[in-house]
């Protein structure tokens, strides 16, 4: 082998070798990037993992106060069934007042003719 060969391979491998350090401080960066991002998405998922609990707590919620406002609102259909008998009974009281208040005119012109007819007797039975 001539000098100028082993020259070239030499200037060669050191140019190779300074690649491949180049190249293995890249990997070392990356490396270390992906461990950053790693701790990263390790953080993310514990609150991701926070955040699916808190929901399902909340959709327990939202299921009990569900069956609430169903209880609520058989409820409140029932007090409205009871609203309607009560106003069924209010209608008939009214009519049975209205029957009595016209029986006590006719009571009262009643008394007021026999009044008069007491005051006739009187004033005739003043006479004699």
């Amino acid at each position: 082998m001539n000098s100028e060969a082993v020259v070239g391979t030499g200037a060669r491998f050191k140019v190779l070798k300074s690649r491949v350090e180049v190249l293995q401080s890249r990997v070392e960066v990356l490396q270390s990037r992906v461990e950053v991002l790693q701790s990263r998405v390790e953080v993310l998922q514990s609150r991701v993992e926070v955040l699916q609990s808190r929901v399902e707590v909340l959709q327990s919620r939202v299921e009990v106060l569900q069956s609430r406002v169903e209880v609520l609102q058989s409820r409140v259909e029932v007090l409205q069934s009871r609203v309607k008998v009560l106003q069924s009974r209010v209608e008939v009281l009214q009519s049975r007042v209205e029957v009595l208040q016209s029986r006590v005119k006719v009571l009262q012109s009643r008394v007021e003719v026999l009044q008069s007819r007491v005051e006739v007797l009187q004033t005739l039975s003043h006479r004699d």
